[in-house]
């Protein structure tokens, strides 16, 4: 019973990871996730608050669109100054020098573009709030997650602490006394069982630390330079030169 239901969590695993490593390929700019290689530096790191919210990609480029929408407010309020123009011109008539000024004003009076200027205005506005709205979820997804990412690596560390190291000694002394007789078979696989539970919690403890540094990273907008990866742009733009 203990093997096929370690058969059966080994079969579970092996399709997600088969379904992640799909979900990567689709994300990364390389061809391929194997040219990836993350070393266990990446996950250990530290943490603060004082990252730039501007080096996060979805910020920048909400910033981005509200410096465009308030260009355009500046563009059509342009519109609306009447701008006057002077003329010189010079010439020869019956051997006499003549020059001449010209003047004109515009007269907006089929368009005066005030109500262009307006709703670029609540455009522009709007972009703003979005920004700000966004800052602030920002703000609060990476305090929640630095959070997340201390207290997880903690217990990581203590479980390595208390039970990494003991795993092969406990796992030895278990079988030896199997051997001489001195544990049951029933104690023996309750034992082995044990063993077992103790290290499946450690990997999901692990999985669930490396994901924590992940989601710090990727709040952060760190994730791409941590991995080493170059920028989407790049790719692009090799790819329109193709």
């Amino acid at each position: 019973m203990a093997l096929s239901r370690q058969l059966q969590q080994t079969a579970a695993t092996y399709q997600t990871l088969q379904s992640a490593e799909a979900d990567l390929n689709a994300l990364l700019t390389t061809s391929d996730f194997n040219q990836l290689t993350i070393e266990d530096g990446v996950f250990d790191i530290t943490p603060s608050l004082t990252v730039r919210w501007q080096q996060h990609p979805q910020l920048k480029a909400a910033y981005l669109q509200w410096q465009l929408k308030r260009a355009d407010v500046d563009w059509k309020r342009s519109l609306t100054t009447a701008n006057p123009t002077l003329g010189i011109e010079a010439g020869e008539t019956d051997h006499e020098t003549v020059v001449g000024l010209s003047f004109s004003m515009p007269l907006q009076i089929r368009n005066s573009y005030n109500d262009a200027v307006h709703a670029a205005s609540s455009e522009a506005l709007a972009e703003e709030k979005r920004l700000m709205a966004l800052k602030h979820q920002w703000q609060a997804a990476l305090k929640s997650s630095l959070n997340n990412y201390r207290f997880i690596k903690s217990q990581w560390h203590s479980w390595q602490q208390r039970f990494q190291d003991r795993q092969s000694a406990s796992s030895q002394v278990i079988e030896q006394s199997w051997v001489e007789g001195d544990l049951s078979t029933t104690d023996y696989l309750t034992a082995m069982r044990q063993q077992l539970d103790s290290q499946y919690a450690g990997i999901a403890l692990q999985t669930q630390y490396r994901l924590a540094a992940i989601e710090w990273l990727y709040r952060s907008g760190e994730l791409s330079k941590a991995l080493k990866l170059s920028p989407l742009s790049q790719h692009t733009s090799n790819a329109i030169g193709e």
